[in-house]
């Protein structure tokens, strides 16, 4: 198909999704606010002994589901500092290990589980400053990429074009369709998206990315489950923006609105939980405790 085409197609799709009834589908109600002791162990091990390192570790935002109450540091020969403003909240430890080092932070958080009914999501009409970055394309999110519009041609348009969907719902709907998980497959959205599987991350990156295609502001969340036991409990999912307010998705999981109650959001939009600047690798393991309600 002629690149003009495609363009021409694309620009079909959006005129049909502002053309979309404005209906809201339900989601359960969960209430009860639980609070949890997080404690993220790293262990740095310095390529040369002596050599200045960074590590930048993310902390928990505080927003409508979540707040941080209080933190806690092991730092072991590296200086901390807490930076808690700001919608990407961290802790960074600097020094000039000589050895190994382990090293810990420990949140202590509040969760406020929320399932609400997510409204019809619409591309933007009026471009907002504050919104571009989680609309323009990026190397995780390559949401110009032919390909990407080539699938939603193929099998979103179809669906918007009957009239009884948004535009969000019937991306969902498509890759939850299309594209299957595999523990074991890619992680990259246009690798996920040309194999039609890939893993949970993956589909999450590929959904973010069909979304920003369609003039969707969308971001990626890293996280945690609480109620998890395995050695880092990663989960992911997908923020979308829809009347003034970022409402949690996830396309690999197959639920709309209604994030469980365990998950803690880390960072977002591809931020890393864990950046190790200089010569030195790291890696981290996350223990959760729940506390008693009179904390």
């Amino acid at each position: 198909m002629p690149r003009r085409t495609r363009a021409v197609c694309a620009a079909g799709i959006l005129i049909l999704a502002l053309a979309i009834p404005r209906h809201a589908s339900a989601a359960p109600a969960v209430t009860g606010p639980h609070r949890w002791e997080v404690t993220v162990a790293v262990r740095v091990v310095p390529a040369e002994n002596g050599k200045s390192v960074t590590l930048r570790l993310a902390a928990p935002a505080d927003g409508p589901r979540q707040r941080l109450l209080d933190v806690e540091l092991a730092a072991r020969g590296l200086k901390p500092t807490v930076e808690r403003d700001g919608e990407q909240p961290h802790v960074l430890f600097k020094g000039k290990p000589k050895g190994a080092r382990r090293i810990a932070a420990t949140y202590r958080v509040e969760c406020q589980p929320q399932a609400s009914p997510v409204p019809p999501v619409l591309p933007l009409d009026t471009l907002r400053p504050e919104l571009v970055p989680f609309l323009s394309p990026a190397p995780m999110f390559q949401s110009r990429s032919i390909l990407v519009r080539d699938f939603l041609e193929t099998y979103a348009g179809p669906l918007l074009a009957r009239g009884d969907t948004d535009p969000m719902r019937a991306i969902f709907e498509v890759t939850r369709r299309e594209l299957a998980r595999d523990r074991k497959g890619r992680s990259l959205a246009l690798d996920v998206i040309r194999r039609r599987q890939g893993k949970r991350i993956g589909i999450e990156r590929a959904f973010t990315t069909f979304l920003r295609c369609a003039r969707i502001p969308a971001r990626l969340v890293e996280g945690v489950d609480l109620a998890s036991k395995t050695r880092r409990k990663r989960v992911f999912w997908t923020e979308v923006w829809a009347q003034d307010q970022w409402w949690p998705v996830s396309a690999s999981r197959g639920w709309i609105g209604q994030l469980p109650a365990s998950y803690l959001a880390l960072a977002r939009d591809g931020t890393r939980v864990l950046h190790v600047d200089g010569p030195a690798t790291a890696s981290y393991t996350v223990q959760t405790r729940r506390l008693p309600d009179d904390f």
